[in-house]
Formats: C-alpha cells, structure tokens, sequence
C-alpha cells in the first residue's frame, strides 16, 4: 500500500512530512516576538515544553526542519552553535 503523506525536501537531502514542516514553521513565527534577542536557543526552550512534548518521535525531524527554516531565512533566527552540535542553538537575528 502506497503512503500518502506529502513530504518537505530539505536542503540537507532529507525530506520530512510537510505537515510537521509548517507546524515547526507557524510555532517558531508565533514564539519569536516573546524571545529575548541575544539569548541562545534551542528548538526545544523556543518551541515551548508542551509543544516539544507533544512532537513525540519527531523531534529528530523538527530539529531538521528549524535547521532548513534558518538556512532558506525562512524565521528570524540564526545559528549560535557549530553546526554539527547536538542540540543546534539559535539566536534571534538582528
């Protein structure tokens, strides 16, 4: 049986549900203006712990997807940390 889900390529190669790629994208926009700019961030303490909790299996993918949204300058944040980091950090851009 053919999977239905419609899938997000990412710059990096990988591809993620494009529902969980708007989600990560709408959350990351509403949360921002209650940021501190200057402040370092991960995915997780700017998602919020309820919503982190609620991603579940996918947190692997959100964190790809944030990722993507900073490299394409899709939210306005930049990366704090090294790359290859676990967990990225990300600070609001200027």
């Amino acid at each position: 049986m053919a999977d239905n889900i419609e899938n997000t390529d990412l710059l990096c190669g990988r591809s993620v549900p494009t529902s969980l790629y708007n989600s990560i994208h709408k959350r990351v926009l509403e949360r921002a203006p209650e940021l501190v700019p200057g402040r370092p961030y991960t995915l997780k303490l700017i998602c919020g712990d309820h919503y982190w909790q609620g991603l579940g299996s996918y947190k692997t993918q959100a964190g790809l997807v944030m990722a993507d949204l900073v490299d394409r300058q899709l939210v306005p944040f930049d990366f704090v940390s090294e790359r290859d980091a676990k967990p990225l950090w990300y600070g609001l851009a200027p």
